[in-house]
């Protein structure tokens, strides 16, 4: 009796306020899987999408995200996209691809590999980082310039799914258990002691503070530029729900977004001290999330773009 009633207090106190917020389904001229969001001002933005080994595509809208128009990259998905600091967008994806916003449209480039990379950072204005996961167990993180020039390339035994940067020495990259940081450019990494989940994303909001979220529903927050994690969420204890997590995005270090499966939709206005269930969704499978503009942008494995007003 006293187990079962620690267990229905334990759940009871946990139990997150639900709330609702305005959404519209944006009609685009794709349904294939969005991967990523990226948007440049209140007009301009972009999206990466496609189908794993067989198409690539990114999509543009110059009104706020009200239409989107399509341009068909490549055979293999875009997976990641991104901004450098002189404006310039950035994209990798399946097959080694990798690619940027030329003089002429989108030029793509061959990295001469057959990694899967599934997300990218420009850092240093002209060294590209992107990194990737094959079955779990191997990771590889791929540095080359704008011509698609390979600067090097380090295997690890733990796939990777992310990566974000601080400033030109302070890297994180995040995946299948591991999660670790660079606090010379990349040049060394350091394995960090942190393990049990399957890390989907991370994100930096300033030179110290950055979030992550893992599959199994961890959540955690460096205050230290990515040397040390604390978790605000443990998904891997016995206690604790798992919760499909995929992506998430931060406004600053006080409001942000945290998307998965089934409609899954949370939101923190206190740093991710406490979430708000956002109930009203329909049950797609999130794959990715931005903020901008008094919006959050989330997109879909079933090809569905969705804005969110907070």
């Amino acid at each position: 009796m006293l187990c079962i009633l620690f267990t229905s207090l334990f759940f009871s106190s946990c139990k997150k306020e639900r709330i609702k917020l305005p959404w519209i389904e944006i009609d685009t001229p794709s349904s294939y899987k969005i991967t990523d969001i990226h948007f440049q001002n209140e007009e301009i933005g972009y999206i990466s999408a496609g189908k794993d080994w067989s198409y690539g595509e990114i999509l543009t809208t110059e009104d706020g995200g009200e239409t989107w128009i399509t341009d068909s990259i490549d055979r293999y998905i875009v997976s990641g996209i991104t901004e450098d600091k002189d404006g310039m967008i950035h994209f990798n994806g399946f097959f080694g691809l990798y690619g940027h916003w030329g003089i002429d449209g989108w030029e793509t480039y061959s990295l001469d590999s057959y990694s899967p990379y599934d997300d990218i950072s420009v850092i240093d204005g002209n060294k590209i980082f992107s990194v990737s996961g094959e079955a779990f167990n191997t990771g590889i993180i791929t540095v080359n310039d704008y011509f698609g020039n390979i600067i090097s390339s380090q295997k690890f035994d733990h796939d990777f799914e992310a990566i974000d940067h601080v400033d030109e020495n302070n890297i994180v990259a995040c995946g299948y258990g591991q999660i670790i940081h660079s606090k010379d450019g990349g040049n060394t990494w350091d394995i960090l002691p942190i393990t049990g989940d399957y890390f989907k994303d991370v994100q930096f909001i300033d030179e110290n503070v950055g979030y992550i979220c893992g599959y199994n529903g961890s959540i955690l927050k460096s205050t230290n530029a990515g040397a040390s994690w604390n978790f605000l969420r443990d998904g891997d204890k016995i206690l604790v729900k798992d919760k499909r997590f995929a992506a998430l995005h931060f406004v600053d270090e006080e409001l942000g977004f945290l998307v998965g499966n089934g409609g899954l939709c949370w939101r923190t206005i206190n740093g991710g001290d406490k979430w708000q269930v956002v109930k009203n969704l329909p049950d797609y499978d999130f794959t990715t999330v931005f903020t901008f503009d008094n919006h959050a942008f989330i997109g879909s494995k079933e090809g569905k773009l969705l804005r969110l007003d907070y």
